[in-house]
């Protein structure tokens, strides 16, 4: 909130005093009786007092400078505020502004509703040319296809003739890597390291740069560029906790036999699953089937990783022991979700 909301939502309320603070004296006893307010619920009392939700906020009038709000509305779902970010593309679509339809399209890919997505990607395309996060949203689904050299619809050819800047050396950069041709990715590895961390490639571009590293297969150069692969991930997970990235750190450290940076890998990997999990069983998320089964595998290799450590003398065997026990918790707890949702 800012001032005028903090005004508006503090009413008359007695203001906090030295002698009558109630954070401090009634939080312990809402704690303790396990009836504090979580993410979620502070999410929606605050809601008609955020800034970004009103239309007519100094946020969205006069700025001083073009805010990315399709990168905070994915940081917002990246910090399980969903209905946030949904409420930021209903405000911008009030405003009248085309990046709700990129916000609105990348929400409808992630629920399979692709003929939507692509319907409103296009729309957003129409009406600003040259915007290239819609441009790479639109193609992103179209990758493959592209890899392939299948034959594409007109407009789609049209839409990969206008990619421009550091979205198309991703581009680029992900179909050679789809035909195998890892040299290829190496040297587009400068272009790939001028994405912006607000990008909407980004994190293709970091995965890409990441995954030629590991696989480089000289015996003399494999640890260093496995370590260089290291620091990227951890960069990147800064800012986002992808699950992709903890599996590629997780090669990463195999590669280089880092043993004891692999098992802690692993324990942050679960417990950010375990957290996940958590969330969708207490009704704060509600994940996708797809994005269940994507865990599980990601689970799973791990699983067969970890396994090749088994008599390491390098690891305690009660280590080991404590992570099997927690992926099997892990996968349970994952088969359970996955038996209840929905297609």
């Amino acid at each position: 909130m800012d001032h005028d909301n903090v005004v508006r939502f503090a009413d008359d309320a007695r203001p906090i005093t030295d002698d009558f603070n109630q954070m401090a004296t009634q939080s312990a006893r809402v704690m303790d009786s396990g009836n504090e307010i979580g993410i979620t619920q502070l999410t929606k009392i605050l809601s008609p007092f955020d800034p970004l939700l009103q239309p007519n906020s100094w946020l969205h009038q006069n700025f001083p400078v073009d805010l990315n709000f399709t990168y905070i509305s994915r940081r917002l779902e990246g910090m399980y505020l969903k209905q946030r970010a949904i409420s930021l593309a209903d405000t911008l679509l009030e405003l009248g502004d085309p990046e709700s339809l990129i916000m609105i399209g990348l929400g409808q890919e992630r629920q399979g509703e692709t003929a939507e997505s692509q319907r409103n990607l296009l729309r957003a395309i129409d009406a600003d040319p040259s915007d290239q996060q819609a441009r790479y949203a639109l193609l992103e689904s179209w990758l493959p296809r592209i890899a392939r050299d299948d034959a594409l619809p007109q407009r789609i050819k049209d839409e990969v003739a206008a990619v421009r800047g550091t979205a198309a050396a991703v581009m680029q950069a992900w179909i050679a890597a789809s035909r195998g041709d890892i040299q290829r990715v190496s040297n587009l590895d400068t272009a790939l390291a001028e994405v912006k961390s607000t990008d909407l490639w980004y994190l293709d571009a970091v995965k890409l740069r990441a995954d030629w590293r590991i696989k480089v297969s000289n015996p003399e150069f494999q640890p260093r560029y496995a370590r260089e692969a290291t620091r990227l991930i951890d960069n990147a997970i800064a800012i986002y906790q992808d699950k992709d990235f903890y599996s590629l750190r997780l090669a990463a450290a195999y590669v280089a036999d880092d043993v004891q940076n692999l098992v802690e890998t692993a324990r942050r990997m679960l417990y950010i699953f375990e957290s996940e999990v958590a969330a969708a069983e207490g009704g704060d998320v509600s994940p996708e089937r797809r994005s269940i089964i994507a865990k599980m595998r990601q689970v799973e290799a791990m699983r067969k990783i970890l396994s090749n450590l088994q008599g390491d003398e390098r690891i305690a065997a009660y280590k080991l022991a404590n992570l099997e026990s927690a992926t099997n918790r892990v996968v349970e707890r994952l088969g359970a979700l996955l038996a209840i949702s929905g297609n």
